[in-house]
């Protein structure tokens, strides 16, 4: 049995991951979670418990049953404290370039044995690995690359707008204001469309912003496929990143992609359609560079290219490979 320990399943990369792995993986699997967000919605064909609720005690138990535990995410790292003298197979999954944790160096030397613990660190992709071994010099770190649905391309509407998509949770990692900025500086035809956890609660922040009705605020949910078919481009704003879920699920289907130069991205977007960190105006002049044709299909050649790369069925075979 597989158990992949998480802190919720609201919608994130993290949170992805842990679905797909435990949807797809040839191992009997489940999923335990310290608690449930307010911000989640059903995810179909997984089987979940939450230690801090009514099933406390059947979490603790299956938890402890597990031939190998899959840890996600602080504080979940820490709680694997508890299992140090098992000899389970306890895995640990690296998510991000930065953390809040990492200002206070202090901390590396607490985490050190926390890290050591585990019989297998993975980052999710290089730069997740090199910012993990600056934190962690002597560490033993395996890079797994994620992978992602493929998502169906194909434009379902016709009214001449064109069309700017952003997915991601609303936090302090995401920076979705940035990217209304820039609607500001862009023509009447571009809208925007925010999909994440909390996007209902943070409209009532952009409400008093002049294009407020050319924004449309859609709470996450397990099937986004239509997000992307009625989008025309796609934009990455964010403050940091581990590894561009969304922006290789973008490339999937077929949409140029717009992203923030920063760890976790520039890799895997084009240097043309990256702009600077928290810049609004060096981002609407890169959707804007959209407007040239042969811009255009240079970016969609690109996004068709890199999403080759990222393999659903590599990345689960990948994790199988460790969990045995």
């Amino acid at each position: 049995m597989i158990v992949f320990f998480i802190n919720d399943l609201s919608f994130g990369g993290a949170e992805r991951l842990v679905i797909d792995l435990c949807r797809h993986s040839s191992f009997s699997s489940c999923v335990v979670t310290l608690f449930k967000s307010n911000h989640e919605y059903e995810h179909k064909g997984v089987s979940r418990y939450t230690l801090f609720s009514g099933q406390f005690f059947q979490a603790i138990s299956i938890l402890f049953k597990a031939r190998t535990i899959h840890f996600n995410l602080f504080p979940v790292m820490w709680i694997s404290i508890l299992f140090w003298f098992s000899k389970k197979n306890k895995i640990y999954t690296e998510h991000n370039t930065f953390n809040r944790r990492r200002r206070y160096r202090l901390l590396s030397y607490i985490e050190k044995p926390i890290y050591k613990g585990f019989t297998h660190v993975v980052a999710i992709s290089d730069g997740v690995h090199d910012s993990l071994q600056l934190w962690q010099p002597d560490l033993p770190i395996k890079v797994i690359n994620n992978g992602v649905r493929s998502m169906s391309s194909g434009k379902v509407k016709g009214d001449g707008s064109i069309n700017l998509l952003m997915i991601g949770r609303f936090s302090a990692q995401k920076d979705q204001l940035t990217l209304v900025r820039a609607l500001h500086l862009l023509p009447n035809n571009y809208k925007l469309t925010l999909v994440g956890s909390g996007a209902k609660v943070a409209a009532s922040s952009f409400a008093n912003f002049d294009r407020f009705a050319d924004i449309n605020f859609v709470e996450s949910q397990d099937e986004i496929e239509s997000y992307y078919a009625s989008a025309d481009i796609y934009v990455q704003s964010s403050h940091w990143e581990g590894f561009g879920l969304t922006v290789v699920e973008a490339m999937t289907a077929e949409l140029p992609v717009i992203a923030s130069r920063v760890e976790g991205l520039k890799d895997l977007v084009s240097s043309e359609l990256l702009f600077s960190k928290e810049n609004a105006e060096d981002l609407a002049a890169k959707i804007q560079y959209l407007e040239n044709a042969a811009n255009l299909d240079a970016a969609k050649t690109h996004s068709k290219e890199i999403s080759e790369k990222y393999s659903l069925d590599k990345m689960i075979h990948s994790y199988e490979s460790i969990y045995v």
